[in-house]
C-alpha cells in the first residue's frame, strides 16, 4: 500500500462517520481489567466516558499511568452497567481502537468476568495502530513487516502534542486516536492540534 492508498483509505473510514473508543487497565499486563473507558464520535463529542469498578487491585504502574487508583473506583459502576450503556451506542457502528487485539482481549475478559453474553462484533473494530504502521511504512528488521508504534510514539510522530497533566484518560487517548486517523487521511489536519491543545489546556 502506498502512502497515497493509505491516505485514500483512512478518508473511505471517515466517511463512514467512526467512533473512536479507548480504555484504562487495572495493571499493565494480559490480566489488566478495565477501569475506565471512554467511546468519542466524530465531531469528538463525548457519548460515554465511564470509570469501571474491577474485581482486582489497580496496580502501581497502572495508577502511575492513568492516575485511576482503588478510591476512585470503589463507588463506579461494575462491568455490566458500563456495558449496557456503551452496547447501544457502538451498536452498528465503525470503531476505532489501537492495538485491536489487546482491546479486543480486555472486553472479552470483562464480558467472562462478569458473567456476560459474548456479544462483540469484532467485525465492527479497525486499529489504528496497523494503520499508522502503513501509513509510517517504517520495516522491523526483525519480522520483515511494518513497525508499529505506541499510541504516545505516533502522535508525536504526526507533531501532535501529547501530555496530558492529570494522567492519561481514556478521552484524551480517544482524541489522540480522532487525531491521528484525521491527519493520516489530510483531512482538516490544521485545526487538529490547536483543538487537542486546547482541550488539554483547559
Amino acid at each position: 500500500m502506498t502512502a497515497l492508498d493509505s491516505m485514500l483509505y483512512c478518508q473511505q473510514i471517515l466517511l463512514q462517520q467512526p467512533l473512536y473508543l479507548a480504555c484504562q487497565l487495572s495493571r499493565l499486563d494480559i490480566e489488566g481489567e478495565l477501569v475506565e473507558m471512554a467511546i468519542l464520535d466524530t465531531d469528538e463529542r463525548v457519548l460515554l466516558d465511564e470509570l469501571v469498578k474491577p474485581r482486582s487491585p489497580i496496580t502501581d504502574q497502572a495508577a502511575a499511568l492513568h492516575g485511576i487508583t482503588a478510591e476512585r473506583v470503589a463507588a463506579a459502576p461494575g462491568w455490566g452497567e458500563v456495558w449496557a450503556k456503551a452496547r447501544p451506542i457502538l451498536k452498528g457502528r465503525r470503531v476505532g481502537v489501537y492495538g485491536q487485539d489487546d482491546i479486543i482481549a480486555a472486553l472479552t475478559r470483562a464480558h467472562k468476568r462478569s458473567y456476560l453474553r459474548p456479544d462483540l462484533d469484532e467485525g465492527q473494530f479497525f486499529c489504528i495502530q496497523r494503520l499508522f504502521a502503513t501509513y509510517r511504512a517504517e520495516r522491523d528488521s526483525r519480522t520483515g513487516g511494518y513497525r508499529t508504534y505506541a499510541l504516545l510514539d505516533a502522535a508525536l510522530h504526526l507533531g501532535l502534542d501529547p501530555e496530558a497533566p492529570f494522567g492519561r484518560r481514556s478521552a484524551d487517548d480517544a482524541r489522540m486516536l480522532r487525531a491521528i486517523l484525521l491527519i493520516m487521511a489530510n483531512w482538516k489536519s490544521g485545526s487538529v492540534q490547536v483543538d487537542l491543545d486546547d482541550e488539554w489546556k483547559g
